[in-house]
């Protein structure tokens, strides 16, 4: 088991700007909507089956409740990257 440690982290989503301090065990949505105090993207299952808070990350679509907070550092995130949403 690794042991989780504590970085800052500097974004971009949905063309805000958000700065904080993170663990590497805490997932890009918890960190997002409970640390950053923004609500999106929306919150789902939280084990990656549903797809509700997929996002583009660097344009790529990501499912923020699999990725670690600490991998935000630098990355831009566009919420909500499925079709009709």
């Amino acid at each position: 088991m690794s042991k989780a440690f504590e970085r800052e982290v500097t974004f971009e989503i949905d063309g805000r700007t958000f700065s904080f301090a993170t663990w590497s065990d805490v997932s890009a949505l918890f960190a997002i909507r409970l640390l950053a105090k923004y609500d999106r993207p929306r919150r789902g299952c939280e084990s990656g089956l549903c797809g509700t808070c997929e996002s583009l990350v660097d344009g790529a679509p990501t499912r923020l409740c699999q990725v670690a907070s600490t991998s935000l550092d630098g990355v831009s995130i566009v919420s909500g990257s499925r079709p009709g949403r």
